[in-house]
């Protein structure tokens, strides 16, 4: 009677059904044994993360502008992971460590603020979320950010079809004016 211990040390990213033939062959004696068994391998640990606007484009107003970022943790177990980055400083997140329970997502906003110095240009950045227990789980997404000045994102154009218009001292006119936003970002006008 004797005890044997089986390792299996699947390789990272392997997940699949295996039949396994287990053979026993004595060194004295003819009698042979044999065990088949499956081998189920799960992927214990995984992250996935997305980004709500993959091109965003960002006005430099003195404002912050949103975009959301998805992590779900795949893993079977609860994990504490971090937002992995060398992103300029005029981004932020809502939270650079995080835990999330097996198959729980959460949203975490990404707040753009260029500051004035900054070129009116596109930059392209690399998101990374990495567990913080050092195991080989981890996603990354890119992104692209275009920077315009304020006077790029917001031009109002303000037109009337009457150039001349004349009011008696005892009179009302009311004249229909019609405003358009020609800039490149959304607006509200009062």
């Amino acid at each position: 009677k004797g005890l044997v211990g089986l390792l299996f040390a699947p390789g990272f990213g392997v997940e699949d059904s295996f039949d396994v033939r287990l053979n026993i062959v004595p060194s004295k004696g003819g009698l042979k044994a044999y065990s088949d068994f499956e081998v189920n391998v799960r992927d214990c640990h995984d992250v996935e993360v997305s980004i709500q606007q993959e091109e965003v484009l960002v006005c430099k107003t003195g404002a912050s502008k949103v975009n959301n970022v998805l992590v779900t943790n795949l893993g079977e177990s609860a994990k504490t992971f971090n937002f992995e980055h060398s992103l300029p400083s005029w981004i932020d997140f809502s939270e650079n460590s995080f835990s999330l329970d097996s198959k729980e997502s959460r949203e975490f906003q990404m707040f753009l603020k260029p500051l004035a110095e900054i070129n009116n240009e596109g930059y392209k950045f690399n998101l990374k979320v990495l567990p913080s227990d050092g195991s080989d789980a981890f996603d990354e997404v890119g992104f692209y950010v275009d920077v315009k000045a304020a006077e790029d994102c917001y031009d109002l154009d303000l037109n009337s079809e009457y150039n001349k218009v004349k009011v008696y001292f005892d009179s009302n006119v009311l004249l229909p004016i019609e405003v358009s936003n020609k800039g490149l970002d959304a607006s509200v006008y009062e």
